[in-house]
């Protein structure tokens, strides 16, 4: 967990020395120590804004609030430019993936998800998107807010199945890893074309 630490005995935030003085992307990688250290940066004003809150301060706040959905926000946004990798990513960040992800390290927008959430709040959510849905409490689609999973169907889909799910960014966009080839990244807005025939289902931890 980012702020208590990993099951594993990785430090969290708050056993950092110095961690209230630190930026967030210094934090961030006190914490977790990213292979992309530089690409949370560029987000941090951001992450801050969608906070409202001195980032440290977060730690305190339970699950569900708007400080921990910001928290979610947060720890997908640490890997904008990571590979999508089929399969990839588990509790503790990017991995290898399987079938076509399998020689890349990375996450799958799943993945992504499931990471996040945990990360921020210590929750461990099923792998697949449409697990995910059924896990987590279904939210109107007017009552998007920030660390919300967006899930996604169309009519190649069964009944019932999403075939992609993203994190609300609380700016009316998502982060979400998208596709072979392609990469973590920032989507402005879900609400036009394409994302928005397809969006039918929102969760909140």
């Amino acid at each position: 967990m980012f702020f208590n630490g990993g099951r594993g005995g990785q430090p969290g935030l708050l056993s950092i020395a110095g961690c209230m003085t630190m930026s967030v992307t210094q934090a961030a990688q006190a914490v977790q120590r990213s292979g992309f250290p530089d690409a949370y940066a560029q987000w941090e004003r951001l992450a801050t804004r969608l906070l409202g809150l001195p980032a440290v301060e977060a730690a305190t706040c339970a699950a569900g609030t708007s400080a921990a959905g910001s928290a979610i926000v947060a720890a997908a946004m640490k890997w904008i430019g990571t590979p999508y990798s089929w399969g990839g990513g588990d509790l503790d960040g990017p991995t290898l993936g399987i079938e076509s992800g399998a020689n890349t390290v990375g996450f799958d927008c799943s993945g992504l998800a499931r990471y996040a959430i945990h990360q921020a709040t210590g929750r461990v959510i099923p792998r697949v998107a449409t697990d995910q849905a059924a896990a987590l409490t279904p939210v109107p689609l007017d009552q998007i807010r920030a660390g919300d999973l967006l899930f996604f169907h169309n009519s190649a889909d069964p009944p019932g199945v999403y075939h992609h799910v993203g994190i609300a960014d609380g700016q009316g966009g998502m982060i979400h890893a998208p596709r072979t080839g392609a990469f973590v990244e920032i989507v402005p807005s879900v609400r036009d074309g394409y994302w928005m025939t397809e969006l039918i289902g929102v969760g909140r931890v």
